[in-house]
């Protein structure tokens, strides 16, 4: 009865730790086309200020072949009026994959809208944790 058990007990535990990742691997799996559009519009509160924001992307390929995602910022709207992003923010193209053979980099912030920077990096917060998810 304890052998059946233990049997049990571990066939459970693999048959669990193998859904959650078969699950996870359908949820997060992304198949990219090259030149396919992408927008994400963000809400949010930021110190008391609530915003939203677009990022509007195209799917690329690098020299190497391997997928990316090349979004620019635009439409961002503070506490419900249009706020004009300066030309630092709007020449911005941010990269992000979640292909494994791309390697994530860091956009320079330094010309951007600071009140864009919060929305900038929480994008590539979210596109870190599926990559560290998958």
């Amino acid at each position: 009865m304890l052998k059946t058990l233990g049997i049990l007990l571990w066939t459970y535990v693999f048959v669990a730790i193998f859904a959650v990742q078969w699950r996870r691997r359908i949820l997060l799996h992304r198949q990219y086309r090259e030149g396919e559009t992408l927008v994400y519009r963000m809400t949010g509160v930021n110190e008391n200020w609530h915003y939203t924001i677009e990022a509007k992307g195209v799917v690329k390929k690098d020299a190497a072949g391997a997928f990316y995602e090349d979004y620019e910022w635009s439409h961002m709207t503070l506490e419900g009026n249009p706020l004009e992003l300066g030309a630092g923010t709007t020449a911005l193209h941010q990269r992000l994959s979640l292909d494994p053979d791309q390697n994530p980099t860091v956009p320079d912030l330094s010309k951007v809208d600071p009140k864009t920077i919060g929305p900038i990096t929480d994008f590539m917060t979210f596109y870190s944790d599926l990559m560290a998810g998958d």
